[in-house]
């Protein structure tokens, strides 16, 4: 079969047609495609009328399929077949349960609720190819920017860590408490709850590489003069606790972090001050309407 005369087929004529050469019973054949004989009768007459050729030998007792006839139905099944693939893809497409979400994580973020977050997402859409890219808050607002990120999740104290941003949007996901990692002989361990930092206690220690989140730290820290080095973004909590038994200063992290990740010789203390929250945020571009995103927006925010 030539097929240049694929082009002539209406989806419609392959499924009249498929459906009366398995059937070769035109009444059964109407009753399977959901129209009346007549109707079908008449398509498959057109059909023939288009292609040039004889595709069903017909009489009073019978109807069976021409050798042109069985060599277009495999070939009309596959076309079917592939007709309905695409149909599903564009519909997992538009319910936002096919495509691709690459997602930015930095430092300091709580592992096992965003290790949810990922694990339910990759079960409930197989069919979405996630990928993790580790990037500072920074370098997720500014590939978010240039559509080289789909979405960013990080934590950060500032309570508005994009400001007036028209182009990008700032989603609260969990707030968690701040506490302090210290030693057991440090000025702080005395206190069941530490209502002030100051600068005669510093420096201090913290996951993550953003300048907002330094910043604000910074404005907690009571005491005149220089703050600038007084707060260290490090690379992890682990390298926080290092720096923290090293003696090198106090360590600062969400409760639910320091419930996860005690270590021997380290005590901590809740800070009690109210700016003192570590805020997960997920970051996404305003005009962004992709169904993909959408549903993991939504399950971040039932999950985080």
């Amino acid at each position: 079969m030539d097929l240049r005369l694929l082009l002539r087929f209406e989806i419609r004529d392959l499924v009249y047609f498929v459906a009366l050469a398995e059937e070769l019973h035109y009444t059964r054949a109407a009753e399977r495609v959901g129209i009346n004989q007549s109707p079908l009768s008449q398509a498959i007459i057109l059909l023939e009328h288009r292609l040039r050729v004889r595709l069903f030998q017909r009489n009073r007792r019978r109807t069976v399929l021409t050798e042109i006839g069985a060599a277009l139905l495999p070939h009309a099944k596959a076309l079917l077949a592939e007709v309905d693939r695409l149909r599903k893809d564009i519909a997992a497409f538009a319910a936002g349960r096919k495509g691709r979400l690459r997602i930015g994580t930095s430092d300091g973020l709580f592992i096992p609720r965003i290790a949810r977050l990922l694990e339910d997402s990759e079960t409930q859409d197989p069919q979405i190819e996630f990928s993790l890219e580790h990037r500072s808050l920074a370098e997720q607002l500014r590939e978010l920017r240039q559509g080289s990120l789909d979405v960013g999740l990080a934590c950060t104290l500032a309570s508005d860590p994009i400001g007036a941003d028209l182009e990008l949007q700032a989603l609260p996901l969990h707030a968690d408490p701040m506490v302090l990692a210290l030693l057991p002989e440090h000025l702080f361990a005395e206190q069941g709850t530490v209502r002030s930092l100051i600068a005669a206690t510093g420096p201090y220690f913290i996951a993550g590489e953003s300048e907002t989140t330094a910043a604000a730290i910074g404005s907690l820290i009571e005491g005149d003069g220089e703050k600038d080095d007084l707060v260290h973004c490090v690379a992890g909590l682990d390298m926080v606790l290092t720096a923290v038994l090293a003696g090198r200063g106090v360590g600062l992290l969400g409760e639910e972090q320091a419930r996860s990740c005690h270590r021997e010789g380290i005590e901590f203390r809740p800070l009690g001050l109210a700016k003192a929250k570590m805020t997960t945020y997920l970051f996404k571009r305003r005009e962004d309407a992709s169904p993909v995103l959408a549903r993991f927006v939504e399950r971040a925010q039932r999950i985080v």
